[in-house]
């Protein structure tokens, strides 16, 4: 495995944190934003049960959104975490692809 190759797989782990927060912190100013539009149309007393229906779309939206972002990212590192599970587990690193002798190195 190259210094290239190990570069880019932790390049691709960069962007997928990147990535999800991001995404974490978009949603979080819209639930925010929403539950500021429901607490005042709350405030009314004639929306109250809109509101709190908004209120609890809304909170469902984030945690799907989150849920989304955990997901995408979970992919994205797992491609990462490929290139290094296929370059490690090949013996070809190793003079006639043979692991040494458990003495060889014992000195």
């Amino acid at each position: 495995m190259t210094a290239l190759e190990v570069s880019s797989a932790l390049d691709t782990c960069r962007w997928a944190l990147v990535v999800f927060w991001g995404g974490v912190a978009l949603a979080y100013i819209a639930l925010i934003g929403t539950l500021v539009k429901c607490c005042v149309a709350a405030a009314t007393g004639v929306g109250t049960l809109p509101a709190l229906g908004a209120a609890i779309v809304a909170i469902g939206v984030f945690l799907g959104a989150v849920a989304a972002g955990a997901w995408g990212t979970v992919q994205w590192m797992g491609e990462a975490a490929s290139t290094f599970r296929t370059e490690n587990n090949g013996n070809n690193k190793w003079p006639g692809g043979k692991w040494p002798p458990a003495g060889l190195l014992a000195d």
